[in-house]
């Protein structure tokens, strides 16, 4: 007996080292992952239902960008203005539409405007980005009452990402989903051996289902989805009484696109909005001609780098130029 413990302690330690010497390595080739603890841009508010929004008025680093915000909290370096001489769009969103790890101008909201200005002789636009990271549309509804007296957009558009239909108290509750986060931050290899798998591997090893963090098959039957749809009426009712149109754009996650587990929440988005008369837009069809792997904004993180947020960016143009 004394024999077989010494042997597993003698085989954990040797599993430790080679753990240990693989991290090392990949933190020398592909870097240490991003870390955005400590680095603070969000605080809580006391308005209304609103829970924390981004600092006002703060010109900082954050995510290896420089983040400025306006005396709204909003990532733009304008003032809150109404205007007459431009359309604004005011886009909603979380992390993706914010530009988590880009600069303003490569966010797709950023990269938006400067491609509807780009040697046109049409009418000028302001593209207002109102993402925040963390946000689903619940949230997004009480931010846009707090914010929307001060603009006059011409449009609204959500920036909607299927982790908008998830409990995220939940998913916190998950022992495999706190560790994996855990690891998520801190092991580079952990990082890289995800993107591999979500990028590739998942075409040969599908995960199960129990694995998922929401079965996609029933994304839009969930409570949170519920709640979601609610919300999205209400951004609706708030920009038909603004006299703005609404838009949906669907924020599609960098997967492997042979095995893209979402595609029935994006038709049964698209449904949502033709009963509610809420125009949708959908990047799929374009992110999907590129690797997903080089669209990802670093080997660790799965947000869209910059080249995502232009084809997003090219996506949305499209639809702007043909209203």
């Amino acid at each position: 007996m004394k024999r077989v413990l010494k042997n597993v302690g003698l085989s954990l330690v040797v599993l430790v080292i080679i753990f240990v010497i693989i991290e090392i390595a990949f933190r020398l080739i592909v870097g240490s992952p991003v870390h955005t603890r400590g680095q603070r841009i969000a605080q809580r508010r006391q308005e209304g239902d609103i829970k924390y929004a981004l600092e006002a008025d703060i010109d900082r680093e954050f995510a290896g960008a420089r983040v400025v915000t306006n005396s709204l909290g909003l990532r733009d370096f304008r003032p809150p203005h109404k205007t007459e001489d431009a359309e604004q769009i005011l886009i909603l969103g979380d992390s993706f539409t914010f530009g988590y790890g880009v600069t303003l101008e490569e966010s797709y909201p950023g990269a938006l405007e400067s491609i509807l200005n780009e040697g046109s002789d049409g009418p000028r636009y302001e593209v207002i980005n109102a993402g925040v990271p963390g946000y689903d549309t619940v949230d997004e509804v009480e931010f846009l009452k707090s914010i929307i007296r001060h603009y006059s957009p011409r449009w609204i558009v959500v920036g909607l990402h299927p982790g908008d239909f998830v409990s995220h108290e939940q998913l916190k509750q998950r022992p495999m989903i706190r560790l994996r986060e855990a690891l998520r931050y801190n092991s580079a290899f952990f990082s890289w051996f995800m993107k591999f798998y979500k990028t590739q591997l998942i075409r040969y090893v599908p995960p199960p289902k129990s694995a998922l963090t929401v079965n996609p098959d029933k994304i839009l039957d969930s409570p949170a989805a519920g709640r979601n749809k609610e919300a999205l009426k209400q951004i609706h009712e708030i920009a038909k009484a603004d006299s703005a149109g609404m838009a949906i754009f669907m924020v599609a996650p960098l997967l492997n696109w042979e095995k893209y587990p979402y595609k029935g929440l994006h038709s049964g988005l698209a449904a949502f909005c033709e009963e509610n008369e809420i125009h949708f837009i959908d990047p799929l069809e374009d992110l999907s001609k590129h690797a997903p792997a080089d669209l990802w904004l670093s080997p660790n993180d799965a947000h869209y780098g910059a080249k995502a947020n232009r084809i997003a960016a090219g996506v949305l143009e499209r639809f702007f130029k043909g209203m």
